[in-house]
């Protein structure tokens, strides 16, 4: 099937996926077996197309999983559970809340996720593992974080240009200790300005890593350090007032917070500029 094909003129190029359930292992019932066969056929596609996949009860499994989610996502809409939540990214250059991530958080009754970075699994993977099937037991759901995050980053700037770039906080909680990390940082900082991205740096935590990355050119911060996210009628009070950012975060000495100090204040009658950036 792989081969060209001329018709009238043209050469047409025909591909084809398979999807494989077997009779009686996966059933006897000609429609259960369709079903499962599929499956299969969707499978192979998500694969990437031009191969085949048989039927595997896990097939079935995510299947139902992905149903139940659907169901519950619209029966969640319908009750209201669904919340935007938004975090405070701070501008450098205007010393002020230029906008705001937006993030969607879902008030599910029951479908806990608990979420783990590649590079934390990494790092000690016996005690982690040991730490997540602990998890699974008591009914938590385990996503991985980043996963591969960082190796086609480059390839994807030279095909996509995005209008910002995020640095990952692991660079930011090495820099003290890791020139390498702060290396990293300046070169992307370089790149970034050659192309003309935005950069802006995660997990921001101490009034040490503001000073070096306002040093070395990044143009705007996102972190806990200024404010976790907040529902949308607490971040209007913290966007109108930088004097709400140290409260938010329930620092008693406003000297913790010095990074607040230079902060211009906007009319809080004015709606928040808002950018969803997941």
């Amino acid at each position: 099937m792989g081969e060209p094909y001329q018709i009238e003129g043209a050469k047409l190029v025909v591909g084809a996926s398979v999807g494989v359930a077997l009779a009686p292992e996966e059933s006897g019932d000609a429609s259960h077996l369709m079903r499962a066969a599929d499956m299969a056929l969707y499978a192979a596609k998500d694969d990437g197309r031009g191969g085949g996949r048989f039927f595997s009860s896990e097939m079935s499994e995510h299947a139902s999983r992905r149903q139940q989610i659907e169901q519950d996502l619209r029966v969640g809409i319908s009750r209201d559970e669904l919340e935007v939540y938004y975090q405070p990214i701070i501008s450098f250059s205007k010393w002020r809340i230029c906008c705001c991530e937006a993030l969607v958080r879902w008030r599910h009754p029951t479908r806990l996720e608990a979420e783990i970075t590649e590079s934390a699994l990494m790092s000690d993977a016996d005690d982690v593992l040991s730490r997540l099937d602990e998890l699974r037991k008591m009914g938590v759901r385990v996503a991985l974080d980043e996963f591969g995050a960082g190796y086609s980053s480059l390839a994807y700037l030279s095909r996509f240009r995005p209008d910002k770039v995020k640095i990952d906080q692991s660079f930011v909680r090495d820099m003290g200790k890791n020139g390498v990390a702060l290396a990293i940082i300046k070169a992307v900082r370089a790149l970034a300005r050659e192309l003309n991205i935005d950069m802006l740096v995660e997990g921001v935590e101490t009034q040490e890593q503001l000073e070096i990355l306002r040093a070395n050119g990044a143009d705007e911060a996102q972190a806990f350090l200024f404010s976790k996210p907040r529902p949308a009628k607490e971040i209007v009070r913290i966007v109108s007032d930088p004097a709400q950012l140290p409260r938010a975060r329930k620092l008693n000495n406003l000297a913790d917070a010095a990074w607040t100090l230079p902060f211009e204040r906007v009319d809080p009658n004015v709606a928040p500029n808002t950018e969803a950036l997941n």
